[in-house]
């Protein structure tokens, strides 16, 4: 009887921070052939996996800002991707920092528009349409 290894995966992840304050995690897949294991005395293999507490899910300026684009009023949103690409391309991290944190502002100000409008004018209509009927 042959005793046959089957190859072992184990995922390695690394948190890489950049300049603009976000983080950018990367995963890759280690594969481990079976003669090139760890064997304990006991005939087990060993191998150590990175274990995460918690998933983090990492909003950087540009994808806020094609989100802005799509979701939100599009000339305030190119704005703030033009604003995310030169924040990602400064050099200086103060300067990084005041165009990344403008840009998120821009971005939010772009859905908060969208939304406030698809709320507004409906219940503009709607008080609109009352008052009408009141004074008829």
């Amino acid at each position: 009887m042959t005793d046959v290894q089957e190859p072992q995966t184990s995922l390695l992840t690394d948190e890489e921070h950049l300049a603009n304050g976000s983080a950018c995690n990367d995963v890759r897949v280690s594969i481990v052939d079976g003669p090139q294991l760890n064997h304990n005395s006991s005939g087990t293999s060993t191998s150590k996996i990175p274990k995460c507490n918690h998933l983090t899910f990492s909003c950087t300026p540009r994808r806020l800002a094609i989100m802005s684009i799509v979701c939100g009023y599009s000339c305030v949103g190119i704005k703030a991707l033009l604003l995310a690409l030169k924040a990602e391309h400064e050099e200086n991290q103060q300067s990084s920092r005041y165009l990344s944190r403008r840009s998120r502002r821009l971005s939010l100000l772009s859905i908060g528009l969208c939304v406030g409008t698809l709320v507004f004018f409906p219940l503009l209509l709607i008080c609109l349409s009352y008052i009408l009927a009141v004074a008829e």
